[in-house]
């Protein structure tokens, strides 16, 4: 398995834990569970979506000339920023969903990077 493929694989599993963290306290806070379980899913599934975008963006880059994969890359950022920013946007509109557990859930990502290094060396020990 090359290694792009891996910490793919290694991002989605530290999104997994830290939204089962994220989870947790939900079911101890007296708010809308409802509300903070569907935020907290929606911006999970934001996450895993932003993970498998950079995942492609990258792969296909490789096989570009360098100006055609700077662009297609910048192209791709501003992808995900917007659908982040849409996400955002549809989640302070509907009442149903608690717009800070989207953003729990957007961020399960990036903590996800932050361990990457520790979920791979555990990984690897197997």
């Amino acid at each position: 398995m090359n290694e792009g493929k891996k910490t793919f694989q290694e991002l989605l599993i530290g999104i997994a834990v830290f939204a089962i963290l994220f989870f947790i306290p939900g079911l101890f806070l007296k708010v809308d569970k409802l509300a903070y379980y569907l935020g907290l899913g929606l911006g999970t599934l934001v996450s895993v979506l932003l993970t498998f975008s950079m995942y492609s963006t990258i792969e296909k880059s490789l096989y570009m000339d360098e100006k055609s994969a700077v662009s297609y890359t910048k192209r791709n950022a501003m992808f995900r920023l917007m659908l982040i920013i849409v996400v955002l946007l549809v989640a302070v509109y509907i009442n149903s969903i608690n717009v800070l557990t989207v953003v729990l859930g957007v961020l399960c990502l990036k903590l996800s990077a932050y361990i990457q290094p520790l979920t791979h060396k555990v990984l690897s020990k197997k």
